[in-house]
């Protein structure tokens, strides 16, 4: 099992998170920086009527980072990524991964009992066959288009699933094809609409070149073709303008990053304490305001910034600890808030894992309100 890539001479490392309760999985591995932690692995199944129509299998970190100067020094790294200068990507059960949108009170329009239509793209990348692969990118997909349909009714002529394991090239997530999907999710957004948008894959840092980020790095996702001559990565500043700026009002897009330093990848202006309360922006204050969307943008992410998300193992499938975990709590209880799910999911993680799901949002909301989709 092997993590993310990263720049030129950078190193990546993979961990897989724990099972509870279960025997420990022999390789381990994350998303980014390719770590492989030994244990028992994570059993964080919960005994409810859906999880075996999911068949979701315990948790294995997933982490590869990029070698970048000062941070993820606790990580282990054990693979060398090749395009790319200076950032990091990291996956680890321990470390961190994905997010999810909300739908915020915000705005009157956009009551909950009122979703007209709901699409929804997911992007799973095991990077098979390269340096620095991983192994449940493409489980992920594949479970959280399954939870939609199930139990959030939505339609499979709605939903657009990448993955590097597909015949059709047009489903291939490759970065023209990932781009066209963003563009493809958001077109004719209406008021009521219901937009979901999943990732689970390699993330990383890079310099940021504009100023418009407080810790001086753009967050960054990887593509399937990105070691390609003239590819690369798809950083933050380009899945706000394609998912968080075209966002109408009343319409509500709700994201899941599985990938390692994503808390601020869709540059969304706040950040919230699991208790409620505002953290500091991650967005400059002079692009606050170009930053947001006339409507709705929550997303829940694997780690913070300076983290890795992981891969594990659950029921003998690989998956992303943060996916997996998402699907869980939503299974053991439909029925709670922003609030208590990113507890629940931080919870179901911290025995185990090192890294911390983030919540965000283009609008300033209470997490008190009910999660819908």
């Amino acid at each position: 099992m092997s993590g993310i890539r990263g720049p030129a001479g950078g190193r990546i490392n993979s961990a897989r998170s724990r099972k509870l309760n279960a025997p420990a999985p022999s390789h381990p591995m994350t998303r980014n920086n390719i770590t492989r932690p030994h244990g028992n692995m994570l059993d964080l199944s919960t005994p409810t009527p859906h999880s075996g129509i999911l068949g979701i299998p315990a948790p294995t970190p997933r982490n590869s980072m990029l070698d970048i100067p000062t941070r993820h020094n606790h990580l282990r790294t054990r693979g060398q990524l090749t395009p790319f200068p200076i950032y990091s990507t990291t996956r680890d059960v321990r470390e961190g991964r994905r997010r999810c949108a909300y739908v915020s009170p915000h705005h009157s329009s956009a009551k909950q009992s009122l979703r007209k239509n709901g699409a929804s793209v997911q992007v799973g990348i095991n990077y098979t066959g390269s340096s620095k692969p991983l192994n449940g990118c493409v489980n992920d997909a594949h479970n959280i288009r399954q939870f939609l349909i199930k139990h959030w009714k939505f339609k499979s002529q709605d939903i657009m699933v990448l993955t590097d394991d597909s015949r059709d090239p047009r489903r291939l997530p490759t970065k023209t094809n990932m781009l066209n999907a963003m563009k493809w999710l958001v077109k004719d957004a209406k008021a009521h609409d219901s937009l979901f948008f999943h990732y689970s894959g390699h993330g990383g840092r890079l310099p940021d070149q504009k100023g418009d980020e407080v810790d001086g790095y753009d967050d960054v996702i990887f593509p399937v073709d990105y070691e390609q001559k003239g590819v690369g990565i798809i950083n933050d500043d380009v899945l706000n303008e394609l998912l968080v700026h075209p966002i109408p009002d009343g319409c509500r897009l709700t994201a899941l990053f599985d990938s390692c330093h994503s808390s601020s990848v869709l540059d969304l202006v706040y950040l919230y304490h699991s208790n409620g309360l505002l953290k500091n922006s991650p967005v400059s204050e002079s692009y606050r305001k170009s930053k947001g969307s006339p409507g709705d943008v929550i997303c829940f992410s694997g780690c913070e910034d300076n983290q890795t998300s992981a891969d594990t193992v659950e029921g003998g499938l690989a998956v992303g600890a943060m996916s997996w975990a998402f699907i869980q709590c939503l299974n053991a209880n439909p029925k709670q808030s922003y609030q208590q799910l990113l507890k629940n999911i931080r919870t179901l993680l911290r025995k185990h894992f090192s890294q911390r799901p983030q919540l965000s949002s283009s609008h300033r909301i209470n997490i008190r309100k009910g999660f819908i989709l």
